[in-house]
Formats: C-alpha cells, structure tokens, sequence
C-alpha cells in the first residue's frame, strides 16, 4: 500500500528518534521548509545539534523512494550512521576548543592565522580583534587537527581578555610559532622544484642575489591556506626588501599565495596597467576552491616599515 505524504513523514521522524534513542539528547528532529530565489518551496527533514551541526534531506526525496518501493527507514538509518561518524568528530572538536580556551598556555600551541576579504565579510570583525590592510583582514583563530578533521575556532575579545594577555602579546606569538618556515623564493625557480619534487633555496636565509628575478614567491612550509598573514609581519617584510634592497610590490589576490615583484621592475610609462593586468589575469585564473582575496595592488615601504595599499592616485604617479 502506497504510503501518503503525512504518514511517510510520521515513519521518518519515528525512526530517526528511534534510532537516536536517549544517546543523542541533544539533536532535534523537525521538518522545516525554504523558499528559493524563483520562490518554490522545498521541505526538509531537519536532524540537527544546533550548538555542533545537523544535516537534511528533501521530504520529496523521501516520498520518490517510497513511491519507488525503497525501504525508506533502511535509507534513514544508513544516512543517520554517516551523520553520526562526523557528528562525534565535530563534537570532540568543540569540547576540544572549549579545554584549550581556558589556559592560554595551552592555547598558543593552537594558534594559526585566518586571513580573508575584510569587505566580504564585514559582520565578522565586529567582535573579535583583527588587523587590517585595504580589503584584507588577518585573525588568530584556534586549530583542530584529528581524525582527518580540521576546524579552526575564531578568539573574541572575551577569550584574549580571560588569558590576560595583549591582541598584540597573541600576534606576535602566532608569528613566532611560523617565522622559521617562512620562505622566499623566485617564481621561475619555484615552477622548476615543484616540477622536480625540489626543494627551492630561501631567499631570506640565504640572501643570495645572483639568480634575481622580477617575481618572487613568499610561503610558509607549516602554513598551507593562510601564507598571506605574513604581509603583516613587518620584520619577515623587511627581511624581503633587504634581500630586494628595493620597495615591492605585494600581490595576494588568494589567501595561499603572496607574490613579490621588486618596485624597481615596473617603472616606465604603461607598467602600471600591465601590473594591474597581471593582478586581474591571477584573479581569471584563480580555482574555485582558493579564498579569494581582492584586487587590489599592495607596496612595502622601507620608509614607512610596512604594507600600505597602493592609491589611484599613486598609481598614476608611479606610471608617470
């Protein structure tokens, strides 16, 4: 017997608590409904821990497999068993942050950066401390790493305040844990050792100015999302314009790959607006996958000791 809407709901429900049972207090069985842009109407079955996750599945897709003689509560159980694997994952991850952000002394082994598009996502600097360069910004955040989970936990102004330390005191620690793996290397060089599963030669360490080229890569070995942070380290920035014994320009228009181009490449008439095509070409090519950054064109003054963005005005100057 064919099943009606209302009934299959009933079993739906029924089942996912049952197989809850009283292990799960805290994930919530509803249904909720949602309008899209071309204002049709979906309803879901909602299993949800609001304080950790939840995941939903269409009430349609329900009904299709029952129309279509598919075990229905067979079909729950199996999602419900995946569900569970990844919800005792995240919730081990939360109870994790919630030790570690009790003692700072245990917290700054954690600290990472967390690097995106400040006028994206504006709503986010409201409470917690940031730094900020043009259109990007740069948080600490806290990391968990296990069972091939990664989370990052973002740090507000109670947590910094509860370890009794400095927004500045965090940073510079944060820094501190990565500086040493902190490379800088030639573009074309860089493209020759990925090639050849080689090691590129640092820059920093070496300083070693024979092979100079118009582009160099900055990266951090234990960093893999975040190597843009380092525009706002102004000592691994100076160390740069040491080696360059120029000002340079810093494109970063994705959170995983900073380039330097030395001031001194990009004088003469028209260079701007071949520098500026180049920033909107890496923006074309960009994965959709990358945390995009924005477009715009960064300098590091020896003058100044830091990263400013580069103004129209500026940029029409540097071109004449």
């Amino acid at each position: 017997m064919l099943l009606k809407m209302n009934q299959m709901k009933e079993i739906a429900v029924k089942t996912v608590k049952e197989y809850l049972g009283e292990k799960y207090p805290g994930i919530e069985v509803e249904f909720e409904s949602e309008v899209d842009e071309n204002s049709v109407t979906t309803e879901y079955l909602m299993i949800s821990d609001h304080h950790v996750m939840g995941f939903r599945i269409p009430v349609e897709k329900l009904f299709d497999k029952c129309r279509n003689g598919e075990d229905v509560e067979e079909y729950l159980k199996e999602e419900l068993g995946e569900f569970l694997k990844e919800y005792e994952k995240v919730k081990e991850a939360y109870a994790f942050f919630d030790h570690v952000k009790e003692d700072f002394s245990i917290a700054k082994e954690y600290l990472v950066p967390y690097v995106f598009d400040a006028e994206a996502r504006s709503t986010l600097l409201e409470n917690h401390p940031y730094r900020r360069i043009g259109d990007i910004a740069l948080e600490c955040h806290l990391l968990y790493e296990r069972d091939g989970l990664g989370m990052q936990m973002s740090i507000n102004h109670d947590t910094i305040q509860k370890w009794g330390i400095t927004e500045d005191e965090m940073v510079e620690l944060l820094f501190a844990r990565h500086q040493e793996n902190v490379y800088l290397a030639g573009a074309n060089e860089m493209e020759y050792c990925i090639e050849n599963e080689k090691e590129p030669g640092n820059l920093l360490k070496t300083g070693d100015k024979s092979g100079a080229e118009t582009e160099y890569i900055l990266g951090c070995s234990s960093l893999y999302d975040y190597e843009a942070a380092f525009i706002f380290n102004s000592a691994i920035m100076k160390k740069v314009a040491d080696v360059l014994e120029d000002d340079f320009y810093v494109i970063s228009v994705c959170t995983d790959n900073v380039i330097i181009t030395p001031v001194g490449c990009w004088s003469g008439a028209n260079r701007m607006e071949e520098l500026h095509e180049k920033i909107h070409q890496l923006m074309v090519e960009m994965e959709e996958d990358r945390n995009v950054l924005s477009e715009q064109l960064m300098m590091y003054s020896r003058e100044l000791g830091k990263v400013v963005v580069v103004t129209e005005e500026e940029k029409g100057q540097m071109a004449g």
